[in-house]
């Protein structure tokens, strides 16, 4: 996470002093561990799979997805630190062990939000979840109706636009709401002409509002961040960060940068903290259907307030 960090303006002194502090952040996704980046960052833990109290992820890919929002970089000394290190997180499990899903359980951990957004101060919600595969018509427009009931109530929910790109089309249909940030995956030229980054399988399409997704890129190959595997051995933590690639690395990257924009502005309203976070992106690609605003700069979407 340091050099997504540098990719995307991410500039301690131009932060508050503790940030993301006072915005909880939910994810829909496969848990979260007790790793030592995060335990003190979880403030709830609801498990809508397999109904156990306390928090784990037996799958892994939450626990990675809530490292890139909010892990403190404990184990580090900062180095893999998230994006909003003080940011509270509510994580739902909504995803089996082989992370797959279906509505019947997206759709109670949207409720669940809608409930109780309020008891938690919940101001976003990421979905790091692709649904390409499910052919479930019903249960998606229902999804983007909570999703959109969300929004109003002052929830910016956070959409990976999947990995079954390039072609147009191939955005997750979740990512398809008006009322959602879509994110897809780009490196801005981080790694040259290298062959298997995930901006290259980044989902695109239009959206329901006919507008062109992605709404906005951030980095998603190679992600440092917390493994859900980790071991402690003679008082040591061993394995405590894997990589991973894909969109699901890339929406966190928003949904941490959002938490960094509402605790400084926590008074403004879902529309205008989207215009200024697609104000604040960098130029990345000719295609708008490859960048759709751009690259997001956290560094210039703060000194543009």
């Amino acid at each position: 996470m340091n050099r997504v960090r540098e990719q995307i303006g991410w500039n301690r002194q131009i932060l508050e002093p503790n940030p993301g502090q006072g915005v909880t952040v939910a994810i829909l996704d496969t848990g979260v561990a007790k790793h030592p980046d995060l335990i003190d960052q979880i403030e709830e833990f609801v498990d809508l799979r397999n109904h156990r109290s306390e928090p784990y992820d037996d799958n892994g890919h939450g626990t990675h997805v809530a490292g890139c929002i909010a892990g403190n970089g404990k184990l580090s000394a900062g180095k893999y630190c998230g994006i909003a290190p003080h940011a509270q997180l509510v994580c739902i499990k909504i995803l089996d062990q082989n992370g797959d899903g279906d509505f019947t359980h997206l759709l109670r951990g949207l409720e669940w939000v809608i409930q109780y957004k309020d008891r938690y101060r919940i101001r976003v919600v990421n979905i790091s979840v692709g649904i390409q595969k499910i052919q479930d018509a019903k249960g998606l427009d229902k999804a983007l109706g909570m999703m959109n009931m969300l929004w109003d109530a002052g929830v910016i929910v956070v959409c990976a636009t999947g990995n079954m790109g390039p072609a147009l089309g191939s955005l997750s249909g979740l990512a398809r709401g008006r009322k959602v940030i879509a994110v897809g995956c780009h490196e801005g030229g981080y790694f040259g002409n290298r062959r298997g980054l995930c901006e290259q399988l980044s989902g695109r399409g239009y959206g329901d509002d006919h507008k062109v997704k992605p709404d906005l890129v951030a980095p998603g190959t190679d992600i440092v961040s917390c493994n859900a595997k980790f071991s402690v051995q003679n008082g040591k933590v061993m394995k405590g960060y894997i990589t991973k690639s894909g969109t699901s690395m890339s929406a966190p990257i928003v949904s941490g940068a959002l938490a960094l924009l509402i605790q400084r502005h926590p008074e403004w309203s879902n529309e205008k903290l989207r215009e200024c976070l697609l104000s604040g992106t960098a130029f990345v690609s000719p295609s708008v259907f490859e960048q759709g605003h751009g690259m997001i700069n956290i560094e210039k979407i703060i000194r543009s307030e």
